[in-house]
């Protein structure tokens, strides 16, 4: 058997995790446990629900342990393949036994007999049970491995029928009934001790490896190149229309490589250059290249030689190539041929596995694949190796700057946070001061609106600084925020009633632990703060302005019923020392009126409005009796003859006229006394 133990571990994963219910694809590694979880069995073993759970779980531990067993597949000899994953298969079966109670065990044991059918003489307790002879043995082996080899086939059943029919030939009747006893098919033998027949089929020929015969055209010098690495092998090349066979035959013997391929491609080869020689990359390179103009391809798994024939399964082939294809590592890269597929692990420390995945993609051929793998920050590439030596140059280009990159200003625009929340955050990493944006070894500016920075110096810390850019340029999620992100805006708050340098002073104070992007200045002349900043600072500075002008400002009208309109205004200014020329930056309240409505109007905030009306409604009370200024008083209205009457009166009972003003109102004049 000579697959590859990635191969086999890859098969096998596939065909147990999807579907448990397989066990023929998972024998090499959990044995007989997958039968287990059929209804019929476990119902014939009395398995109950926690025994059957403990089997599921030990199936999947054990196809995880797999992964061990592929390293060990990889670095051991192909001759020992077919025992290391005996032994591991013999262990998954001990493990799975250890689950069951001692009934369920001897139960277990004959069924297994059973379900491994005649090539259960393969193994060494039931070939003693036997008694097999051992040219018995060799053919158990031989039948053994054909079944291994084509148990992916479409006629794997076919192949399998087949060898349990030649190894029936082999052996005898009491042989076959001591199968049939330690199957459980018969209780008791009734043909005697097994022994085997006497042989009668020739002995199986020995194959020999033969290196005097070479193809025609090429040296007839045998090379033995068994115990020279592959990497140090150097070949001769001397070909005149020598068949493809022969040649690939002559490559693999000479590069102590195993042909492990049924597919040939037609015609000859025909290639001389004595003056020098090729390494066998160099030699897969130059026959791939004659190769591929009728879509075939040579490349190495192991140390196994493979053909395969793009044209004709141009469908499946990138399946075909992500099992075949060795996964190598830089060296391993190197020294692959350019057309000979590998895989490839990229471990991404800086760069977005989805974005260079795109840009990856278009350099693949179309036998190639890329898998994304993002939280391990790794890409997966599939393809030929020239392909993918050129996908590690880009990768290793974008991934360290200062390889592409010079001392040129790096852009780095910004989508939803400022310049200065980045900068504040960066200037620890970057070894920069606080609010300094220049040092020995970088240099950074911002535009205006603090949308953008720029950078220029040191290519690793203009690179730390675009990996910060890209952890906190992103938008907020719905779950962490209901409100939108707010940029800050620009907008004019007025100073009433308090000193502009005060002012200043205490809103500086308050925005000094906020957002540093926030921007103050004073306007002296319209007596106004500028303030750039977001939405919930502007709250905050017009609430703290209106609270230090003592309270926000409201408008009110009063509506006299006694007073005179001017009276009534010149009291409440003489009473609370108001100038005629008060104006609203002042901080003082605003007074005016309407004489004809006989309503005082007032302009402050609500304690210089609430004072004032107090005080109107004090003087309104008392303005039959007492005078505004001091003076005891009645006011008498009277027009046309009655006011004339009315003074000739006042005057005989010896009351003093103090003032006589008239005024229109509606076109009739109106007399007005205060009578003393």
């Amino acid at each position: 058997m000579q697959k590859r133990g990635l191969f086999l571990l890859f098969s096998a994963f596939i065909a147990l995790a999807c579907v448990i219910s397989i066990p023929t694809k998972a024998q090499e590694y959990v044995g007989v446990l997958p039968e287990l979880m059929k209804p019929e069995v476990a119902q014939e073993l009395q398995l109950d629900e926690q025994q059957l759970e403990g089997i599921k779980t030990l199936i999947r531990s054990r196809i995880g342990a797999a992964v061990g067993l592929s390293a060990k597949l990889r670095e051991a000899p192909v001759s020992q393949h077919d025992a290391l994953m005996a032994e591991f298969s013999a262990e998954s079966e001990s493990m799975g036994y250890a689950l069951l109670n001692a009934e369920q065990q001897q139960k277990l044991a004959k069924y297994r007999v059973e379900w491994m059918g005649l090539l259960a003489l393969d193994e060494p307790e039931i070939a003693k049970a036997l008694n097999l002879a051992d040219w018995q043995k060799e053919l158990v082996a031989e039948a053994r491995s054909k079944v291994r080899a084509s148990r992916r086939d479409a006629n794997a059943d076919r192949i399998r029928a087949e060898a349990e029919r030649s190894i029936r030939k082999e052996i005898s009747d009491s042989q076959f009934a001591a199968w049939q006893l330690l199957a459980g098919q018969i209780e008791e033998s009734t043909v005697g001790a097994p022994t085997p027949p006497e042989r009668t089929s020739p002995a199986p020929a020995v194959a020999e490896i033969v290196n005097n015969a070479a193809p025609a055209g090429r040296d007839s010098t045998p090379q033995d190149n068994s115990e020279i690495p592959v990497e140090d092998v150097q070949l001769t090349l001397n070909f005149e229309a020598t068949p493809w066979p022969e040649v690939i035959g002559w490559l693999a013997d000479q590069a102590d490589l195993s042909v492990q391929s049924d597919v040939m491609p037609p015609g000859t080869f025909k290639y001389r250059d004595k003056s020098r020689t090729y390494s066998v990359t160099e030699t897969l390179d130059l026959m791939n290249g004659r190769l591929l103009n009728a879509g075939y391809t040579l490349f190495r798994q192991g140390r196994m030689l493979r053909c395969i024939d793009f044209e004709a399964e141009q469908k499946i082939i990138g399946e075909v190539l992500k099992e075949l294809a060795d996964r190598v590592d830089e060296q391993g890269l190197a020294e692959r041929g350019k057309f000979e597929p590998v895989k490839f692990l990229f471990t991404l420390e800086r760069l977005d596995p989805e974005e260079v995945k795109k840009e990856i993609e278009q350099l693949l051929s179309i036998q190639g694949s890329v898998v994304s793998l993002p939280a391990a920050g790794q890409l997966l590439v599939t393809d030929m190796a020239g392909n993918v030596r050129t996908i590690a140059d880009y990768i290793k280009r974008a991934e360290d700057p200062s390889s592409s990159r010079g001392s040129s200003i790096q852009t780095l625009p910004l989508k939803s946070i400022t310049a200065e929340e980045v900068l504040a955050v960066a200037r620890p990493l970057l070894g920069l001061e606080e609010g300094e944006n220049v040092s020995d070894e970088l240099s950074l500016s911002t535009n205006t609106f603090g949308t953008t920075i720029y950078a220029r110096g040191s290519a690793e810390k203009i690179q730390n600084l675009r990996d910060l850019v890209l952890q906190m340029d992103k938008p907020m999620e719905e779950s962490e925020t209901t409100a939108p992100i707010e940029l800050p805006y620009i907008d004019r708050h007025r100073v009433v009633g308090i000193d502009m340098t005060l002012a200043y002073e205490v809103v500086s104070q308050l925005l000094a632990g906020g957002a540093p992007d926030n921007k103050l200045a004073q306007d002296e002349t319209a007596k106004q703060l500028v303030l750039f900043a977001r939405r919930d600072d502007h709250a905050m500075v017009k609430e703290t302005l209106d609270k230090l002008a003592g309270d926000s400002f409201g408008f009110e009208v009063i509506q006299l019923t006694r007073l005179d309109t001017q009276m009534a205004i010149a009291a409440v200014k003489k009473f609370l020392g108001l100038a005629d020329d008060a104006t609203a930056d002042s901080g003082a309240p605003v007074i005016d009126g309407d004489l004809l409505a006989r309503q005082v109007w007032v302009k402050g905030s609500d304690a210089q409005v609430k004072q004032i009306r107090e005080l109107i409604e004090k003087l309104e009370e008392n303005a039959q009796n007492t005078n505004v200024l001091g003076e005891k008083f009645r006011v008498v209205q009277l027009s046309g003859r009655a006011a004339s009457s009315a003074i000739e009166q006042a005057q005989r009972c010896g009351s003093k006229l103090t003032e006589t003003r008239v005024i229109s109102v509606s076109l009739n004049p109106v007399k007005r006394w205060k009578v003393v």
